[in-house]
This record gives C-alpha cells, sequence and structure tokens, in this order.
C-alpha cells in the first residue's frame, strides 16, 4: 500500500497549496532548470560528457530519465504553446535551448522508455491541438516540402541525428533478436504469463514457489504475477481508470492545467517498461501528482 500512500500525499499536500498560475508556472520553470542541472552533472560525472557508450554508465537512469522526461514534455508542450506557462522569459531560444539540451541528455543516459513516452506524448499534442486545414497555399506547399525532405535524407543531412537516436537505443542490443533489444523483458513477459496462467486468482500469494525470473517489466504483469488476476483487481481497475483519465482530460481541459493530463499519460507510457510507475519512484513521479493536485484544486474551485 506504501506504494499508493506516497503519491496520495503528494496530492494531498499539492491540493492544500496556495499557488497563482504565475508562481505555479516560476516553479515549473525551476523544477525543469534544476533537472537539467542534475542530468547534465551525471553524464559529466559518470561519464565522459555528450557522449554514448555501449554500457550504462549513469546509475539509476531509469529514476533519472523520467525526471527528464517529464521537463522535457513541458518544454515541449511550451514551445507549441506559449500560453501553456506565464514566464516572462518566454523567447523561442530560450526554451529551444532547454529542450535540446534535455533530449540530449536522455539520450546520453539512454533511457529508452522514457524516450519513446516523449515521442509518443509531443505527437499526441500535435495531433490534439493542431487543425490544419487545407487551403491552395498549402495544398502547393506541401508536395514541396515532402520533396525538399526526401531530398534531405538522400544527401544525408539528418545522418548524424539519426545515427544519435540509433545509437541510443541499439548500442550494445542485437536489433535482429527483439529479447536482446528490449534487455531481455519479452522473455521475461512469456515466463510472467505461463506463471500467471498457473496461479490466475492470486499469483505468488498461493503458489508453491515463487517466480523466479527477474521482475516483469510492466505494470500490469508485475501485479498479476505478485497478486495474481482477482487479487491485483483492484490495482489494475485503478490504473485504468488513470488511463481514462488522463486521456478523457487531454481531449477536454485546455489551459494550464492540462499540463497535469499531458504529464500523467507521459508516465502511464512509460509504466509499460517499467513496473513502479506512474506511482514511484516518488522523487521520480512527485511532478506528476503535484500537478494533479493542482489540477484539482482549480477545478474544485470552479
Amino acid at each position: 500500500m506504501l506504494e499508493l500512500l506516497i503519491p496520495f500525499g503528494l496530492l494531498v499536500c499539492s491540493i492544500n497549496t496556495d499557488f497563482n498560475r504565475k508562481q505555479l508556472s516560476g516553479f515549473l520553470i525551476w523544477y525543469i532548470v534544476l533537472a537539467l542541472v542534475m542530468g547534465l552533472s551525471s553524464i559529466f560525472y559518470y561519464g565522459e560528457g555528450f557522449t554514448i557508450k555501449e554500457l550504462y554508465s549513469v546509475p539509476s537512469k531509469n529514476q533519472i530519465g523520467p525526471i527528464l522526461g517529464i521537463s522535457t514534455v513541458i518544454i515541449g508542450i511550451w514551445i507549441l504553446n506559449k500560453n501553456q506557462l506565464e514566464f516572462k522569459f518566454n523567447s523561442l531560444f530560450f526554451k529551444l535551448s532547454l529542450f535540446f539540451l534535455l533530449l540530449s541528455t536522455i539520450l546520453v543516459i539512454r533511457n529508452r522508455a522514457s524516450l519513446i513516452a516523449i515521442i509518443i506524448t509531443l505527437l499526441f499534442y500535435l495531433i490534439r491541438e493542431y487543425k490544419f486545414k487545407l487551403t491552395v497555399g498549402r495544398v502547393l506547399l506541401g508536395p514541396f516540402l515532402v520533396i525538399a525532405t526526401i531530398l534531405l535524407f538522400y544527401y544525408g543531412t539528418f545522418n548524424g541525428l539519426l545515427d544519435v537516436f540509433w545509437k541510443s537505443i541499439t548500442l550494445n542490443y542485437d536489433v535482429n533478436n527483439l529479447n536482446s533489444l528490449s534487455a531481455g523483458r519479452t522473455e521475461v513477459y512469456a515466463l510472467s504469463i505461463q506463471f500467471i496462467m498457473q496461479n490466475p486468482f492470486l499469483g505468488e500469494l498461493t503458489s508453491i514457489q515463487p517466480f523466479q525470473y527477474t521482475t516483469p517489466h510492466n505494470y500490469i504483469l508485475n501485479k498479476w504475477v505478485q497478486y495474481g488476476i482477482v487479487g491485483s483487481l483492484p490495482y489494475i481497475i485503478f490504473y485504468c481508470f488513470l488511463w481514462v483519465y488522463s486521456i478523457r482530460g487531454i481531449l477536454i481541459v485546455k489551459s494550464l492545467f492540462s499540463l497535469a493530463h499531458w504529464v500523467l499519460f507521459f508516465s502511464l507510457i512509460v509504466s509499460i517498461f517499467e513496473y513502479t510507475y506512474p506511482y514511484g519512484p516518488g522523487v521520480s513521479q512527485l511532478l506528476v501528482w503535484f500537478l494533479l493536485g493542482q489540477y484539482l484544486k482549480e477545478t474544485l474551485k470552479k
């Protein structure tokens, strides 16, 4: 229950604060800047700066990565919608600098779950927020942009950038082997399903032998292994509710506090690859539950 009590405590603390929009925006900017300082100091202390290594060099990368990932999502949304945060240094250069430094740090740390979650979240934001209307100018410009992009790829303009992403995701893994590419996760997933089929009601609680392999890095599978399909039902129902709550908020809410739903959505994507998310570790998920508290407080006022 401690897994749920920590985020619940963060939520309650957030609801009992009294930030206005400007103060909350300032808080978020400071959080992002300090997260960037932490990321940069980590890659320079444990590694060789902006160099992607075959072996993971930064300890606890799966805890540091989502902090940087949440910060990247907030900055990315702020770039796409300048009204999301109320801050006097609202220059595009400032925001782009923070965004690319954060993204570069995640690539060096090689936190692949956060990288995937960032891409999905920001693409979803683009699709959700931008309604592209067909005009004569856009119809004529479209083919030109497609041809220009193909030519740029053909002549290797983006090779350096693509190589960095490719190395961060696949270096020291066999790209032809899904189990290798997933760092052994798919094999453990298969073994977890076998274990669940044998112990469907209460999982390890009533099993003669506990699950003898590494922890399945997926929230639902991990709960099923621990408590079975029946025993874990309260956890799974609430977890599914969070998915519905997040997506519903994304589709309906348009304000500063819509950031809460986007950050929760990011964290839920990470939970597909990391079994403690979206609840913990508490430090990594602090901003998720803090922003949800701010949103709920504002909703209650209205």
